[in-house]
């Protein structure tokens, strides 16, 4: 699909790329479906990406694999908490 973004333009999203919160993002209830922005070119795939909404063109953030800060991240996740995210 293609999804205009203000930082980007216009890109092209791959279905199997779209992340979907059934029940929004924390704060935004009606912003389901997400992307990750990344630069492909960088050999991790760069540490700082940004979350775009599919749904409200001018919603993006940055956000980070924690790892980069805390090389022994790993936190302890609930399954309830995963279900919503579906199948990873």
């Amino acid at each position: 699909m293609k999804a205009n973004t203000r930082l980007f333009g216009e890109i092209e999203v791959n279905d199997d790329k779209i992340i979907i919160l059934a029940n929004g993002l924390v704060g935004f209830p009606d912003m389901k479906k997400f992307t990750l922005i990344f630069d492909e070119e960088k050999e991790d795939g760069g540490n700082i990406m940004w979350l775009q909404s599919l749904d409200e063109t001018n919603f993006v953030m940055p956000v980070m694999v924690p790892n980069y800060l805390v090389p022994d991240y790993n936190p302890t996740v609930n399954d309830d908490m995963l279900g919503p995210l579906g199948e990873i």
